[in-house]
């Protein structure tokens, strides 16, 4: 996270949450369509996050751990059982779509709570 940013979310809890959201949800919709383009319908991934507020010399360097499924579950064709469906690896393309729309959803949020101006 740039360096103001950081300042803005180390402060406030609730922006610092729907910031990781953000990061989760743009994820997750990845893999979700990929497994939708596979055709597997209803598939849901996971994530698990840590948020962590500082660097190894103690400063300020609010930053997330996160383990995402690399994949989806669905229901099997019983419609009882979950089968996990694996993604393939994002392209250096879609790791730097991924990014910018990360960028782009952070962005809109500061601008629509007042935090920052138009850029």
């Amino acid at each position: 996270m740039p360096f103001d940013v950081q300042s803005l979310v180390a402060r406030d809890p609730r922006l610092l949450r729907a910031v990781l959201r953000i990061f989760v949800d743009v994820v997750s919709t990845w893999h979700e369509k990929q497994a939708a383009a596979r055709g597997v319908d209803g598939g849901k991934t996971g994530a698990i996050s840590f948020i962590q507020r500082f660097g190894s010399t103690l400063n300020l360097h609010v930053h997330f751990h996160c383990l995402v499924l690399d994949g989806v579950y669905a229901l099997g064709k019983d419609a009882e059982s979950l089968v996990f469906h694996p993604s393939r690896a994002p392209s250096r393309e879609e790791l730097q779509s991924l990014t910018m729309a990360i960028i782009h959803r952070v962005r809109t949020l500061l601008k629509r709570r007042g935090l920052i101006g138009e850029t």
